[in-house]
């Protein structure tokens, strides 16, 4: 697993102004791991629970893009 970021995505001066910036926020701290071409049924839960397992407590938010199905 890569290091993350040391910035928080909280490390702001302002609150979010919707979910995009959010998500931008993140991802430019370094704490967001992009996922694709997962399937929900079969993959995605374990790989959640893979990712927290590795991780631990302050591991990386995670973003799944391009669902398969």
């Amino acid at each position: 697993m890569p290091e993350y970021g040391s910035m928080s995505y909280n490390d702001y001066d302002g609150p979010h102004a919707d979910l995009r910036e959010l998500i931008e926020r993140i991802d430019r701290s370094g704490q967001l791991l992009r996922l694709g071409g997962v399937d929900p049924h079969l993959e995605l839960g374990t790989l959640i629970e893979l990712i927290a397992h590795r991780s631990g407590e302050g591991g990386p938010a995670v973003l799944f893009d391009d669902l398969v199905g």
